[in-house]
């Protein structure tokens, strides 16, 4: 038998059979590195074709993952860069307004309300003092935000001083948190 079979080993046989492993072995590896982005039906790559921990951010482009594709409790403190959040980024909604405080007697506190639609009594409110109050006299003056109003924004205005003081008409930011 193997005398059969050296009879029919030629050259040409043996080349033929070295190309055909080599064009199978090879030819999806040459393939592959010819296929682009372009060549991909839309929707045709799933979760199912990629290997777990090979999707990197440099792969995702901006914008492409937004709340309603995270689940639940995918994304905790662990995973967020320390100081990479703005207030706003956590906040219900935020705003300006332009308040006049009026004059502020020595050592006592004024309210003032001012209507924001979508407010919740249960709400946490930040005002931060405005950067006019550096000046002389509103430097005695504290803002603390107050929550316990739906649909107004309440904060106290203390004067801490030994005298009134009478602030000029500022610029107020709010930041609204929603436990």
């Amino acid at each position: 038998m193997l005398n059969q079979l050296g009879r029919r080993v030629t050259y040409a046989n043996v080349m033929s059979t070295i190309a055909v492993f080599a064009v199978l072995a090879g030819g999806g590896a040459y393939a592959a590195s010819k296929i682009g982005p372009g060549d991909i039906a839309k929707n045709a790559v799933r979760a199912k074709h990629v290997k777990k921990k090979q999707v990197r951010a440099k792969h995702i482009r901006n914008g492409a993952v937004t709340k309603p594709k995270l689940a639940n409790g995918s994304v905790n403190s662990a995973k967020v860069e320390n100081r990479s959040l703005r207030a706003t980024d956590y906040s219900v909604f935020n705003g300006t307004e332009d308040v006049d405080l009026g004059s502020i007697p020595a050592h006592s506190c004024t309210t003032s309300i001012l209507s924001v639609p979508g407010i919740r009594a249960t709400d946490v409110t930040i005002v931060p003092t405005p950067s006019e109050f550096s000046g002389v006299g509103p430097q005695h003056v504290t803002i603390s935000g107050v929550s316990g109003m739906a649909d107004s924004l309440r904060w106290r205005n203390c004067n801490v001083s030994n005298a009134a003081v009478d602030p000029p008409p500022t610029t107020f930011s709010y930041i609204v948190l929603r436990p």
